[in-house]
């Protein structure tokens, strides 16, 4: 729904997953081995398999407490929330987008925060909140342009224009778009830049 693992292949290749987890545990790195579980979690939910991929990603994140290990937690919840709403379990899916919110503000790892914003506005466009959704669109695009983090303004973009398209403002979301799609030059057919075209396609 909010695409998010559809990217996780991206950047976590399913081989490394395989072979991180024993590697990590023969040479007994603990740190690897939680993060290799919460990667492993991932990849399952990415192959359909939600409720797997979340049991394994809570063991890795009750290790990662157990190391006192507070990093990557923004990521972590938004691919949790990912597997929640798969398994319709949207509560608790909003609860992890929430809980996104209090951690950045203690911790100030500020890279999720740009995904944190937008994936709470596509909860609300899922609900038919179309202002609150666009409240958080638009917040997720000015944090990404101040961050200049390009790939995160292009997913911010692509949400807001989907839902400037549904409201009749084609014009408007045109622009917007085609603004960062023009940016990139390489990687065109990946997925968030496919998506990206597919929609600009659709505009007259």
């Amino acid at each position: 729904m909010f695409v998010f693992l559809e990217r996780s292949d991206t950047f976590v290749p399913t081989t490394y997953v395989a072979e991180l987890q024993p590697l990590a545990g023969r040479h007994i790195l603990p740190i690897l081995q939680a993060l290799s579980m919460l990667f492993e979690g991932a990849v399952l939910g990415l192959h359909g398999r939600p409720q797997e991929g979340l049991e394994i990603i809570e063991q890795g994140t009750e290790m990662m407490a157990n190391l006192q290990i507070k990093l990557y937690q923004p990521g972590l919840l938004l691919i949790r929330s990912e597997l929640l709403t798969n398994l319709e379990r949207v509560q608790d899916a909003l609860v992890c987008i929430s809980d996104g919110f209090d951690i950045v503000s203690v911790s100030h790892e500020h890279w999720g925060n740009t995904e944190l914003h937008r994936v709470c506005g596509e909860f609300h466009a899922s609900l038919a909140q179309e202002s609150e959704a666009e409240v958080a669109f638009t917040a997720a695009l000015a944090i990404a342009r101040e961050q200049k983090a390009k790939w995160w303004e292009l997913r911010a973009a692509t949400s807001l224009a989907q839902l400037w398209q549904s409201q009749e403002k084609s014009h408007e979301a045109r622009e917007l778009l085609t603004s960062i799609y023009d940016w990139f030059t390489e990687g065109l057919d990946t997925a968030d830049l496919t998506s990206a075209r597919a929609l600009l396609d659709e505009f007259p």
